[in-house]
């Protein structure tokens, strides 16, 4: 994300390195200190704003979360709830992740 090419503002550069990270990577996304949901969520919060559409649909990469084994269950809602206190949230991030915590 810190490379010179990256750039929030073009959504395909965000879905190539985030989306294939968060759906692509279970190793690294779901390791056992939570970063990588944490990444997600800081990542996630700044694109609403920018693109909303592009932040709901890679927020569909916590879905399962439930699943997980109950400490990384428990960071992975962390991150979730993160997003949920950030502020105002577009509709369709508000909708995916309403429906991520309902469960």
């Amino acid at each position: 994300m810190k490379h010179k090419d990256f750039t929030f503002n073009n959504p395909n550069r965000f879905r190539s390195l985030l989306g294939v990270f968060s759906m692509g990577n279970q190793t690294a996304f779901n390791a056992a200190n939570g970063k990588g949901y944490m990444l997600m969520a800081d990542a996630l919060i700044k694109l609403d704003k920018i693109n909303p559409q592009t932040a709901a649909r890679l927020l569909t990469a916590f879905r399962s979360y439930r699943s997980l084994e109950p400490a990384r269950r428990k960071l992975a809602e962390k991150a979730l709830r993160k997003i949920e206190k950030s502020g105002e949230l577009s509709r369709d991030t508000a909708d995916i992740l309403g429906r991520t915590l309902a469960g």
